[in-house]
């Protein structure tokens, strides 16, 4: 509700009583009130009866008295007293007229402090100035301190709060709007010092203003805010140089402008020098240490303005709109400007005083954007916020730094001269065009050399192209961020150099229409580069293009998803180089990543391109259609390339890993070697090598039909499936990695896959031959000579019954062949064929598996035709087939002259078991094979040696082991044989009878012959001589052997025998006859020795002997024997007085039985008669006498 004192007035009477009781308050004053129903010539300055006019309340009252005004339209006062005069904090009043600002002035103001009032305080008021009828002022004063200035709202002033050499004001909280310029003025708030009346403005606050400037002039500044020192109109002759405008403090206020001319937000400074140095000099550090913080000035033509001070601290303003956010001249010493915030100014700060350290303020303050224009140092004193003004400003070799922040242009950046411009970082330093500016290039480089770094260029979808360089322009783009680049479908560029030696390096391109990197002049270097292409799509994505003639070297740029097919079904690649439109076209690409394109590398447009390539190091994998691929003729060099795979890129040359191999490659191109590894870490591979030349292959047929007579291929491990017949047709030989892991296959039928011709010296090792899948009937045919080692030949089948892994042709002699070490596996007939008269073989050391049990027949190895083999060895089995068609029989090793006469085999050292027949030596009656057979380990066979009958020569198979240490089965030679069976014609003794063959068979059987006294007496010694002698005489004795002895009976035996070195053995019951570690008993053997015993006891004993193993182990081959003696007492006697304990005496027992004896007439045993009366007197005698 709208207060007033005519409501007052109404209501005197009831408040009569209550207002004579209210005391008059003694300090800081008294308050009186005016109101515009009040009176000046009746009124007493009360509530109740307010005075008209604050002049005359101004008039009336004391220092520290207190005017209240009521809301109303007032004119204004002059104050010369500490008064505080403050309108009614619920509506204020207006004041609508002025006093004269001086005295005869012509232009008024609301209200004027004149002497006398220091600390005077004038708050909550409205004042509006009228400059036409010259009310310019809201407060006008000249010398007065301490004063307070709050809560105003001041329009249409001139200047609308002014203090000329005052000091300790505190201006708050104002609100001052459309400021206006008169011949001067336009100012805000202004605090100022004049010599030489007015020598001092210092420590005055001015905080929390809002002040929306909207003057302006031509030739002097309009500030929201001034402080300054005025030397005008004679005044700098009155200096005396104590002047004094320090400490005053500019807080938290906000200029709000409207971008007029010469508009300023806060100004700070001494008027009147005109530039003179002398009188700069002589008047730096009158305004000194003085603060401007954290205001908010927007929109005004200089924000800060300041010029011949000192000490200033300018910290935590924001400037927005402005022409130019911070303008000094003239002279600044040892200012402080930091955390300030300058935003959309369009200079963010101008140093024409030179004094600034525009360094240390772009690290300390924050920039929207900020470009400054380098030489050693910031060379132009400006920090710009446009790039293409600080362009402008910048000689020949200029750098221009430009900030963080976005770079809004509205038409191309021309360049022309040399220049520099380096970002603050790519992320944060954008430059892009203006929605208006559309289809060019954000730069454009007529003449010099550009270099351009560390920015984005943002084309917003609306551009041709970032960066265009036309010859003779050139220079070097690095570390940018370029997307967005497109004026119309399939066009757009991020960077197009037509000028020569330039580079481009280490940027990133998105979002390009068409090519990022478009090449067409010489010498241009495009390196460190990423470009990431759209994807799949209706577009076109080339990362680079080399084109027009244009030489360029391209080197470790990383480009991926350039997927995009146009409506003409173009197709996008990691790199296009073509002379399509000019010829000379040359690239050099190394060390780039180029992954998940359609091409990675796309050479040519038509067949007749003749564009050069040259590409190494690269990592070219995952790209859908093809690594590289040429179009034109000319053969490029694509070799030490990673091509997503260690088995190389896919191409109908490479049998390497088919089916695991890269990214594909077309015609002319050669990618051997290629890397193993992505690069950096792969090394150069080639899976074949001619070592002789170091010229790597992709397949081994290539490197055949490369190679010179005697050269050596090395081929690495990895499956290779060749493409027909490899025929070996000079000296040459082929060496694996390894044969588990280098495994060459064929890719169609053939018969003889691997053809050596007449007189080649072919070697072959380390390497698997796998027929699986094709029918092959012989995997390796010779005509020539050599050695097959170390080698896999498995799955060679061509028909059924056909199929051989090796085969010397009989159609050829004076072949020699060295097959060893070698493991054959599925072979439908024969592992190793050695066939012809004259050829040898010497087959040894390899591991030979047939197929089994089935409908097939094969052998490990076959001998025919007058061919000599030397199987030694090998190991041989599974050879247990039959064919159905005319029953033949499989068997490990088959000699026959089926085929021609006189085939000669010497068998040693061999495994061969688990076959049906181990060795068949001919096929028809009369053959006429030699075999010899000797050291071979011939078990588990279902048949050892078959040799046909009338054979011409008896098959010597004597020193073999044959399963068992019987021998082998023979129906008459040897029936008791357990090991495998032999026929007629087989010489087989002697055998081996261990499987190590240590041991020949049969052995030597022994016996022993003793002669045992009819005789023995208790308690005498008696000689036993016992020979020890062969039986039979076999092949062998027995070594480390030793004799044992032993006896058992009713008593003790001690036995006692020296042997031929005079060594005595003696033992009672049990013990030992030879050395301790034994003796070596030969086949042929006969000793005899005398053995003394004495038998403590009479009666039964058994004596044993064997031979043991010594020292007291088993008993050999049964070789023992026992023998039972009767021992007699001394006499009839003394055999009864032993028959029961003691034994040294008669007992009734004793006695007993002898008479039971004696009457019967029994003979004790050992006795030829009976025991007699006098003899069973004597026992009686000693029985009764005690026993003995």
């Amino acid at each position: 509700m709208k207060r007033t004192f005519v409501l007052f007035a109404a209501v005197l009477a009831l408040s009569l009583a209550l207002i004579i009781a209210v005391p008059v308050a003694a300090s800081p004053g008294t308050t009186y009130y005016v109101s515009t129903t009040g009176s000046d010539e009746t009124g007493t300055g009360t509530w109740w009866n307010p005075w008209r006019t604050i002049q005359h309340a101004v008039n009336q009252v004391s220092s520290d008295d207190t005017i209240m005004v009521a809301p109303g339209d007032y004119a204004g006062a002059v104050v010369n007293k500490q008064v505080v005069i403050t309108g009614d904090p619920g509506e204020t009043p207006v004041i609508t007229s002025g006093v004269p600002y001086k005295v005869g002035g012509a232009y008024t103001t609301a209200f004027r402090l004149d002497a006398g009032a220091d600390g005077a305080e004038i708050t909550n008021f409205t004042v509006n100035n009228d400059e036409g009828a010259g009310f310019f002022f809201a407060v006008f004063a000249r010398g007065v301190n301490g004063v307070t200035i709050d809560d105003l709202e001041v329009n249409d002033t001139v200047q609308g709060i002014t203090n000329w050499g005052g000091s300790g004001w505190t201006i708050t909280n104002n609100i001052i709007a459309d400021t206006v310029a008169a011949g001067g003025g336009g100012i805000g708030i202004f605090l100022g010092a004049l010599p030489p009346s007015y020598r001092t403005c210092s420590d005055n606050l001015v905080q929390y203003n809002t002040i929306e400037a909207s003057a302006t002039a031509e030739d002097f500044t309009c500030a929201g805010i001034t402080v300054c020192l005025d030397t005008r109109y004679g005044a700098y002759e009155q200096l005396n140089f104590s002047e004094d405008v320090s400490g005053n403090q500019i807080l938290d206020n906000t200029v709000i402008g409207n971008g007029g001319e010469n508009s300023a937000g806060v100004e700070i400074g001494v008027i009147g020098l005109e530039g003179d140095p002398d009188k700069i000099a002589a008047t730096m550090g009158i305004i000194d240490e003085n603060a401007v913080q954290a205001n908010v000035i927007e929109e005004v033509d200089l924000g800060l303005y300041f010029y011949v001070a000192s000490n200033l601290t300018v910290t935590d303003n924001d400037m927005t709109g402005c022409s130019d956010g911070l303008y000094t001249a003239d002279g600044i010493e040892d200012a402080v400007i930091e955390d300030n915030t300058f935003t959309s100014n369009t200079v963010q700060v101008q140093d024409d005083s030179g004094d600034l350290d525009l360094e240390l303020i772009l690290d300390n303050n924050t920039f929207d954007r900020a470009v400054v224009v380098r030489g050693s140092g910031i060379k132009v004193p400006t920090i710009f916020s446009s790039i293409q003004d600080a362009i402008d400003a910048a000689d020949p070799g200029d750098t221009v730094g430009v900030m963080a922040g976005t770079y809004v242009h509205v038409q191309q950046i021309i360049i022309d001269k040399d220049l520099t411009i380096i970002g603050e970082n790519k992320d944060t330093t954008i430059i892009k065009p203006d929605p208006g500016f559309t289809d060019s290039y954000l730069f454009r480089v007529n003449a010099g050399e550009f270099n351009l770094s560390n920015v984005t260029l943002d084309g917003d979808g609306n551009l041709y192209g970032g960066v265009r360089y036309t010859d003779p322009g050139t220079g070097t783009l690095d570390n940018n961020i370029i997307k967005n680049m497109k004026s119309s479908k399939y066009m757009g560029f991020g960077v197009v150099v037509y000028g020569n030696n330039a580079t481009v390096s280490n940027n990133t391109f998105t979002d390009i229409e068409r090519v990022g990197v478009w090449v067409g002049a010489d010498n241009v270097l495009v390196t460190g580069n990423t470009y990431t292409g759209k994807g799949e799509g209706d577009w076109l994505d080339y990362g680079i293009e080399v084109g027009y003639g244009g030489v360029a070297t391209i080197t470790d740029n990383t480009i991926t998803n350039c997927l995009g097919v146009a409506s003409d079904f173009s197709e996008s690649a990691g790199i296009l180089v073509t002379d399509y439109y000019g010829s000379g076209t040359e690239a050099t690409i190394t060390g780039n990543a180029l992954t998940g394109n359609t091409w990675g590398i796309a050479i040519g447009y038509l067949e007749t391109d003749a564009s050069v390539v040259v590409a190494h190091y690269n990592n070219i994998f995952d790209n859908t259609a093809a690594g590289i691929d040429q179009a034109g003729a000319v053969e490029v060099d694509a070799t030490d390339n990673w091509w997503g795979s260690a088995n190389g890129p896919e191409h109908a040359g490479n049998t390497f890993n088919i089916g695991s191999q890269g990214d594909k490659v077309s015609d002319n191109v050669l990618y051997v070697p290629w890397l193993d590894d992505e690069y950096p870490d792969g090394e150069s591979f080639a899976p074949v090598v001619n070592q002789d030349t170091d010229e790597g292959f992709s397949s081994i047929q290539a490197a055949i039909d490369a190679a010179s007579p005697g050269d050596t291929i090395t081929v690495a491990a990895g499956t290779y499936v060749e493409v027909g017949q490899i025929v070996i047709n000079k000296d040459l030989t082929i060496i694996g990695e390894d044969k588990d892991t280098t495994i060459i296959k064929p890719n169609q039928n053939i018969q003889d896959w691997f053809l050596i011709q007449a007189g080649v010296e072919f070697h072959l090792s380390d390497v698997t031959l796998d027929g699986q899948g094709q029918n092959i009937r012989v995997a390796l045919r010779t005509h020539g000579s050599g050695s097959i080692t170390n080698t896999i030949i498995e799955n060679i089948r061509h028909a059924k019954y056909l199929g051989w892994g090796i085969a010397l042709t009989w159609s050829t002699s004076g072949q020699n062949w060295t097959i060893s070490g070698n493991e054959f596996r599925n072979i439908e007939r024969v592992g190793i064929l050695v066939d012809g008269t004259g050829n040898v073989a010497n087959v040894s050391g390899n591991t030979i598996i047939g197929n089994g049990d089935g409908d097939w027949v094969g052998y490990g190895v076959e001998v025919g035709d007058g061919a000599y083999a030397a199987i030694d060895g090998n190991s041989i089995s599974g050879y247990r087939g039959v064919a159905s068609s005319d029953g033949s029989v499989s068997g490990g090793i088959m000699v026959t002259s089926y085929f021609g006469p006189n085939p000669e085999a010497l068998i040693t050292g061999n495994d061969v078991q688990d076959n049906s027949y181990a060795i068949l030596v001919g096929y028809l009656p009369g053959d006429t094979s030699k075999v010899v057979a000797h050291f071979n380990s011939i078990a588990g066979n279902d048949y050892g040696v078959d040799a046909i009958e009338e054979l011409a020569t008896d098959v010597d198979a004597t020193y073999n082991w044959w399963g068992d240490a019987s021998g082998p089965y023979h129906e008459t030679l040897n029936p008791y044989g357990e090991g495998d069976a032999v026929s007629d014609n087989v010489l087989f003794i002697p055998w081996f009878g261990d499987e190590e063959m240590t041991i020949l068979e049969p052995p030597s059987t022994y016996k022993f012959v003793y002669e045992v006294p009819e005789l023995i007496v208790v308690g005498e010694e008696v000689v036993v001589p016992v020979t020890f002698e062969t039986d039979e005489l076999g092949f062998r004795g027995y070594d480390d052997v030793r004799f044992k002895f032993g006896a058992t009976g009713p008593g003790d035996v001690i036995f006692k025998a020296k042997d031929s070195e005079e060594h005595e053995y003696t033992f009672v019951n049990s013990g030992y006859w030879g050395p301790e570690t034994g003796f070596d008993l030969p086949a042929d053997y006969s000793a005899t020795t005398d053995w003394t015993l004495n038998f403590t006891e009479p009666g039964e004993y058994t004596i044993t002997f064997a031979l043991i193993e010594a020292p007291d182990g088993e008993v050999v081959a049964g070789i023992e024997g026992s023998e039972v003696v009767d021992v007699r007492a001394e006499d009839i006697v003394d055999y009864y007085r032993r028959l029961h304990e003691p034994y040294d005496e008669v007992d009734t027992a004793d006695l007993l039985a002898a008479a039971d004896d004696w009457i019967a007439g029994a003979i004790p045993p050992g006795f030829d008669e009976p025991i007699t009366t006098l003899q069973l007197l004597q026992l009686a005698d000693e029985w009764i006498a005690g026993g003995s």
